[in-house]
């Protein structure tokens, strides 16, 4: 029995701890990535303490874009046993602009398959961004799962209408979004919602605000080079300051109920629907567990709402990606 509590991934029946495990960060970051061992002995951490959703993509490298796929790869070969202990979400399919046609995502998803190696399965794969309709996508992705190339279908900063159209079509067991305290926009609101109706669960990735909640910031000159958040408007220097008020009030009320300020953010994202499954990440074992324990947090109604209240009082700031990414969310 998982020590902490589980969630269903929607129609498809798996059940898998309620907090997930993020990759990204493992190997999309500026070299040297986190050495093996180090990363490999947060992963099984991860999973020993019930963390068993784990969400990798195959753009998520440099320079190699697969490097996170092969770090898995080297993972399963030299832990056998955590391969039927893991399920694996993996995305891609939707960062290049082309469209997301069957030569192209055939290509993506057996280019995925043949670096991750026999031992380990893809169990859900889903397109990092909807560049072609939901109508001519899904039936691909369902054609590859009757092929057997990966078990479940998932969608990933999808709006609500792409969302219902494309589970009309195939099964949609889950949808990826941004989702955290600085991240509770309307039309996330309505994804959550039809999720609840559709029983689909949504993957709420960046739970932490990107490191807002971990990191002790103080400027956006804190941000170290290279860093991927640089470019994000989020972060900028006059939007920076307004997002740490949230932040710093936050961390007040979590030293006040005496946790975490990470567990208070996925603690509240796991209350706020049945549905939501964070994957927070880290390559280090104390603050891997720590976020692993959020799922034992809970709070009273009374403590909700003052979580609520602090959100009205210092709205986050700020568009997550800017750009042409930004025209990509919610398609």
């Amino acid at each position: 029995m998982s020590p902490i509590p589980q969630r269903t991934l929607g129609s498809s029946g798996v059940s898998v701890g309620a907090i997930g495990h993020g990759l990204m960060l493992l190997t999309w970051k500026p070299e040297p990535h986190t050495p093996d061992e180090e990363a490999f002995e947060s992963m099984r951490a991860a999973a020993d303490a019930g963390s068993t959703f784990w969400n990798s993509g195959n753009f998520y490298g440099t320079p190699d874009p697969l490097a996170n796929i092969k770090l898995l790869r080297r993972f399963f070969d030299a832990n056998p046993e955590y391969v039927d202990k893991v399920f694996l979400s993996v995305k891609g399919g939707g960062l290049r602009g082309e469209p997301q046609t069957e030569e192209l995502l055939r290509a993506d998803v057996e280019a995925t398959i043949a670096a991750l190696g026999p031992k380990k399965k893809i169990d859900l794969f889903e397109c990092a961004r909807q560049v072609s309709p939901i109508e001519e996508t899904v039936p691909i992705l369902a054609k590859f799962v009757k092929e057997g190339l990966f078990s479940h279908i998932g969608l990933s900063e999808v709006g609500e209408k792409s969302l219902r159209n494309a589970h009309k079509i195939h099964p949609i067991a889950a949808v990826e979004v941004e989702c955290s305290l600085w991240s509770l926009e309307d039309e996330l609101l309505r994804v959550i919602k039809a999720c609840e109706e559709l029983d689909i669960a949504l993957i709420a990735y960046s739970p932490l605000g990107r490191g807002l909640l971990v990191n002790d910031w103080k400027s956006a000159d804190d941000i170290p080079e290279g860093d991927l958040r640089k470019a994000s408007p989020r972060f900028s220097k006059e939007n920076f300051p307004i997002n740490l008020q949230l932040t710093a009030a936050l961390k007040s009320f979590a030293a006040k109920r005496g946790i975490p300020s990470a567990q208070l953010a996925l603690a509240y994202l796991l209350k706020l629907s049945d549905k939501i499954i964070p994957i927070p990440g880290s390559s280090h074992i104390k603050r891997t567990l720590e976020n692993v324990e959020a799922a034992n947090v809970t709070f009273t109604e009374e403590e909700f709402n003052e979580i609520d209240a602090i959100l009205k009082e210092f709205p986050g700031v700020g568009e997550r990606y800017g750009g042409h990414l930004e025209s990509l969310n919610w398609a």
